[in-house]
């Protein structure tokens, strides 16, 4: 399944370099994601975020990754991360709720070199 965004009725797929940013800025989410075949992924990605980056910084490199892990499949890992992430919270609800908000989930990707955000939120009971 590839991740969507519709608006307006147009469809927008996210670019792996969009999905990228956006899991940097919600890592605190990756670690829900144990025993997972993209694992040195979700660590690279937690590294990366950890990195103090700001416009001045030359834009990480869906080659570079794949170099650093040893491993191409980062196109077909990224996607599959947010599927997974969505279908947990399905599954598992109660692991992304917080104290004192009526919805379960708010997942609001944005990435700082200005490509499009996107977001949803999963209500709860």
């Amino acid at each position: 399944m590839r991740v969507k965004k519709t608006q307006n009725n147009l469809e927008h797929i996210p670019s792996s370099k969009t999905l990228l940013y956006c899991l940097m800025n919600e890592v605190q989410w990756l670690s829900l994601l144990k025993e997972k075949p993209y694992q040195k992924l979700i660590d690279h990605i937690k590294t990366l975020a950890e990195i103090k980056r700001d416009s001045s910084s030359p834009p990480i490199t869906i080659k570079e990754i794949a170099e650093a892990i040893n491993d191409k499949r980062v196109t077909k890992w990224l996607p599959q991360i947010v599927e997974d992430l969505i279908e947990l919270n399905w599954d598992r609800p109660e692991l992304f709720k917080k104290e004192g908000h009526d919805y379960l989930y708010d997942l609001h990707f944005v990435d700082p070199y200005g490509n499009k955000p996107f977001s949803f939120s999963v209500m709860g009971n």
